[in-house]
């Protein structure tokens, strides 16, 4: 799914910018870039949702199989490796004659002498059994992996894609890819800039194709070559406002904060206002039932889509953080950014709707509880001058002890 990519992506650009582990950088690379590649990336600029667990084996085959688009037998890694870059990279990636997968794992026996790759040893370890330079090794590990993937790709049957482009999804995958820009800076210009370009094209491509300027408000669902008639949710708003300010913090591009500026009001007019409000909010701002439903007032039953029979305001984090979590970090991001003290005073009215639930249960709260952190430690604004003919290096803000790290550009008039 492209939200666990993108989540993962983000979660491996903090990891190697704190530790310079070159693993991480490799795991880094590799899902930025299946993200910015098809099938998930689409020629419109935004990003897919899916590919399918399960595909055909074969092309002769009838029946699809959970993984069978990825996983390896020991006796074709002799066939497409040779022996000796079998032998190295089934040690690699864990790759044994009977296959790596426990039974219990395997209820319908799919995975019988089938293995899942994933990294056991380092090229270091490596080096040392068969006696070969570590060099050696890390260059039989890079041309083994396009070997197989050039044998995966003319030999299998790619699973289907889910061809839905969901305004949240492309929202972490935004954010997530502009971290991702910065940490590559000083490591891979290159790739930096080509991750960096795929974030904005699909904000640019959002921004044109499923955003109303005169309304402000969001709609959810791109696919084929139009538009989907449900209006924007919570998580639709809350992760394209947070991967725009990461995105403004890695191009120091105006346009993306304001495009962020524009869209918050969305989220906070209260729904006491018309009844052609946009609103997730749930009522008027500094209530005591403040924070955000999952869907807005708007969303009304269609010929094709029932009415919700209640709405939400989900405060816990799931496969997909809290969207309260995400609003209230927003705001208390955009604050900084904006010199604008209504926006922390939104954000303290979120987290305070879902106190006592955070006291009773604070590990379900990890996104509001980030909020809190800011809230009670506060968060300072460091402004650096920079001339235009400068090269500095700087990346995107960090929150770290409380402290926001933001930088603009310097211009001229």
């Amino acid at each position: 799914m492209l939200y666990d990519q993108a989540q993962l992506l983000g979660v491996y650009a903090d990891a190697f910018d704190s530790t310079h582990d070159p693993e991480l950088l490799g795991a880094m690379y590799d899902v930025a870039a299946y993200i910015t590649s098809p099938p998930v990336l689409s020629p419109t600029g935004g990003f897919h949702s899916s590919e399918d667990a399960d595909s055909l084996p074969t092309p002769s085959d009838t029946d699809k199989r959970e993984g069978a688009f990825y996983v390896w037998t020991h006796k074709e890694f002799k066939q497409i490796l040779g022996q000796r870059d079998a032998d190295v990279c089934a040690r690699h990636w864990g790759v044994l004659p009977d296959g790596n997968v426990e039974r219990v794992n395997d209820p319908h026996d799919e995975f019988i002498n089938q293995n899942v790759l994933n990294i056991q040893t380092t090229p270091g370890k490596l080096a040392k059994e068969f006696g070969l330079s570590e060099e050696e090794v890390v260059r039989i590990i890079k041309a083994s992996t396009e070997k197989l993937r050039e044998y995966r790709e003319s030999k299998r049957v790619r699973p289907a894609l889910d061809d839905k482009i969901i305004v949240a999804w492309n929202g972490l995958a935004i954010g997530a890819l502009a971290k991702c820009s910065v940490v590559l800076d000083n490591v891979d210009r290159i790739k930096a800039q080509e991750f960096r370009l795929a974030a904005e094209n699909a904000a640019k491509f959002i921004r044109q194709s499923l955003f109303d300027p005169a309304s402000g408000q969001l709609w959810r669902i791109y696919r084929g070559d139009e538009r989907g008639d449900t209006p924007g949710f919570a998580d639709d708003y809350a992760y394209l406002i947070s991967g725009l300010i990461d995105l403004y913090e890695a191009t120091f591009d105006d346009s993306y904060l304001q495009f962020a500026e524009q869209l918050q009001p969305a989220t906070t007019s209260p729904t006491t206002t018309t009844s052609t409000s946009t609103s997730i909010d749930t009522t008027t701002p500094h209530s005591s039932s403040a924070g955000y439903y999952t869907t807005p007032s708007t969303l009304h039953q269609t010929p094709t889509h029932p009415a919700p029979l209640f709405r939400l305001k989900a405060g816990t984090d799931a496969s997909t953080p809290s969207p309260n979590g995400v609003i209230a970090r927003n705001l208390l991001r955009l604050s900084t950014l904006l010199e604008d003290d209504t926006y922390r005073r939104l954000a303290r009215d979120t987290v305070s709707a879902f106190a006592v639930e955070i006291m009773q249960h604070p590990f379900l709260f990890v996104g509001l509880l980030d909020a809190v952190v800011g809230l009670e430690v506060g968060v300072k604004g460091v402004v650096g001058v920079i001339g235009q003919n400068d090269d500095v290096g700087l990346g995107s803000s960090a929150i770290d002890g409380g402290v926001m790290l933001v930088w603009k550009m310097w211009r001229k008039g």
